[in-house]
């Protein structure tokens, strides 16, 4: 079925479009930054992914950013230009749930290798693990 416009409708179409461009021109120019945008994200993404790997296979899925917070502190100390000196710190989030406690003792305090039972091991091997 073909389609023909009327003397108006052309006209009316073409007013249109001179309305529009600059509309049109910024929507290309946003629709090509969204792609390089994606493109970059997805590359930042891949190398997140590679550094967290081994986090992961640690933890069992989790990944730095669900285990540690940064802590940015201030010295109270500026540097030459008058800007301040910060010391930057990362914490665990959950230490008592995440990270077990391990037993410490002093050298007077530990038993020697023999005195050690087996019952004790076990327990150290769990907690260690």
């Amino acid at each position: 079925m073909k389609k023909e416009f009327g003397r108006m409708a052309i006209s009316q179409m073409k007013n249109t479009a001179k309305s529009c461009y600059l509309l049109t021109r910024e929507k290309k120019k946003l629709e090509k930054e969204i792609t390089e945008k994606q493109e970059r994200l997805n590359q930042v993404t891949l190398e997140w992914e590679e550094y967290q790997a081994p986090i992961k296979r640690m933890t069992g899925g989790f990944t730095t950013d669900d285990l540690l917070e940064r802590v940015v502190t201030d010295t109270g100390k500026v540097d030459k230009e008058g800007r301040p000196i910060k010391t930057t710190s990362y914490n665990l989030k959950y230490p008592e749930t995440i990270i077990p406690e391990t037993p410490v003792c002093n050298t007077d305090d530990c038993p020697s290798v023999g005195e050690v039972e087996d019952e004790e091991v076990e327990t150290l091997e769990r907690i260690t693990l």
